[in-house]
């Protein structure tokens, strides 16, 4: 694998340096990150709960509207 060249090889020696100066912060962030993640994720999943249930219970009863 070839060395990155110009502004990515500077951005990859400034995280490098900052993940080694703080360690705490930089795995703050991460879990910062992951969390964000998994919010949007379940958000998404408990969407196709949501969507329409009215409709849902409408069709399930037999019997006209109350």
């Amino acid at each position: 694998m070839a060395a990155p060249t110009g502004r990515a090889a500077l951005v990859l020696r400034l995280a490098l340096r900052d993940l080694r100066r703080r360690p705490a912060q930089a795995l703050l962030l991460l879990l910062a990150i992951a969390a964000t993640a998994a919010t949007l994720t379940l958000g998404l999943l408990v969407r196709g709960a949501a969507d329409d249930p009215w409709e849902r219970t409408r069709a399930a009863t037999a019997g006209p509207d109350a």
